[in-house]
């Protein structure tokens, strides 16, 4: 602040106050500092974005999450953690107001929030708005007090501890799950490093998958979405390396058909933390190699050279 005075600028007390504020809303971090961008720091936050936001050269990219009409306000999800994002209304707004300073009122928070659905009793789905709680289908509404919603929390909330413990497991491995290429590529150069010990996290982390697969929650939720596309992206790493995967080609093409289904049109905001995925899976569904992608450049032991996309359209 006083070698903000000292460059001539207004050093009152009141354009310090907005100076501090404009860093804590608006400033994203920058390496060990924070950044204000011309239209990055201006984009308005939404708990269901349309845009994400990626460092590319130095500079700030905003990459559109689908198709924009023109005139359409850009969007972008101030909460960079899954479990934030993914959480209750009032979870998420008192991240925002401690972090930020305002009350969320996006479409997500004011609408039916598709991204944490249980089943209802009667085959429907029941998705909280603004913190309450209707089947879409026989229209009951489910109290605070009511015993089936507590359980239905409670399964949600051991769930998200365990989702937790598998993102532990993977350790660094899990911080590329924003980007498939990345992710495979970790995984390999891991794997031709430390042989053994890969083995028992694969094993490890897909014990904890399944357990999360097999949750009483709707296949429709994020965790089970989430879940059942990570465990067939380390099948395909598995596949790749020639190694035993517990899920065939069949399988692992059809749990990722499984989030095109639930992750793009029931749960939106996970193609905002797992969007790097999607060209991964365009690439499995058409089988076909793409010597522009990167995943294409991720050879067998983690170097360069071998088409990713053209060992999973010769899978064994």
């Amino acid at each position: 602040l006083l070698d903000f005075a000292a460059r001539g600028a207004p050093a009152e007390s009141d354009s310090l106050l907005r100076l501090v504020m404009v860093d804590r809303v608006n400033a994203h971090f920058w390496g060990f500092t924070s950044a204000l961008f011309t239209i990055a720091s201006k984009a308005t936050h939404s708990c269901r974005p349309n845009c994400r936001l990626r460092k590319s050269d130095g500079a700030l990219e905003i990459c559109a999450l689908g198709q924009l009409d023109a005139g359409e306000r850009i969007l972008l999800s101030y909460i960079a953690e899954d479990t934030i994002l993914f959480a209750s209304t009032a979870a998420r707004r008192e991240y925002l107001w401690d972090a930020h300073f305002f009350v969320c009122q996006c479409v997500r928070c004011t609408s039916p929030d598709t991204c944490r659905i249980f089943s209802c009793p009667c085959g429907g789905d029941v998705m909280e708005i603004e913190e309450r709680w209707r089947c879409n289908d026989c229209g009951r509404e489910f109290s605070a007090q009511d015993e089936w919603l507590k359980r239905r929390l409670a399964d949600e909330q051991d769930a998200v501890e365990r989702w937790g413990q598998v993102r532990g497991t993977l350790g660094k491995v899990a911080s590329k799950l924003g980007s498939a290429e990345d992710f495979v590529g970790a995984w390999i150069q891991e794997a031709s490093c430390q042989k053994e010990a890969s083995e028992e996290v694969y094993q490890t982390a897909l014990s904890q998958l399944s357990s999360l697969r097999g949750t009483c929650l709707s296949p429709k939720h994020w965790l089970p979405v989430h879940a059942t596309l990570l465990a067939s992206m380390l099948a395909l790493t598995r596949h790749a390396q020639r190694l035993p995967s517990n899920l065939s080609k069949e399988e692992v093409v059809e749990g990722v058909q499984h989030f095109v289904r639930h992750g793009m049109r029931v749960c939106p905001e996970a193609s905002y933390t797992l969007d790097g995925m999607l060209d991964t899976v365009q690439h499995i569904l058409a089988g076909m190699a793409n010597a522009e992608c990167a995943a294409c450049r991720v050879g067998n032991d983690g170097s360069n050279g071998q088409g990713y996309c053209t060992l999973l359209a010769h899978m064994d």
